[in-house]
C-alpha cells in the first residue's frame, strides 16, 4: 500500500508536470494559426502580381502597324 501512494503521488507530480508542458503546445498551434494566414496572403499578393504582370506584358507587347491610306488618284 506504501508503494501505491508513492506511484500515485509521482504519477500526480508527472501529470502535472505534463500539464505545464501544454503552454507551449498551445504557443505552436496559435503559431502555426498565424504562419498559414501569412502565407494565405503572400499567396493572394503572388496571384494579384502575377495577373498585373500579364497585364504590363500586353501593353509592352509590339502592335501592328495601321497601313498607309491609299493615295488618292490624279486624274
Amino acid at each position: 500500500m506504501k508503494y501505491l501512494n508513492k506511484i500515485w503521488a509521482l504519477l500526480k507530480r508527472f501529470w502535472a508536470w505534463l500539464m505545464d508542458q501544454t503552454t507551449i503546445d498551445e504557443e505552436i498551434d496559435a503559431k502555426v494559426a498565424e504562419v498559414k494566414k501569412e502565407v494565405k496572403e503572400a499567396k493572394a499578393a503572388i496571384k494579384t502580381a502575377v495577373k498585373e504582370t500579364g497585364d504590363v506584358a500586353k501593353a509592352v507587347a509590339p502592335k501592328k502597324r495601321k497601313p498607309r491610306k491609299p493615295r488618292a488618284k490624279k486624274s
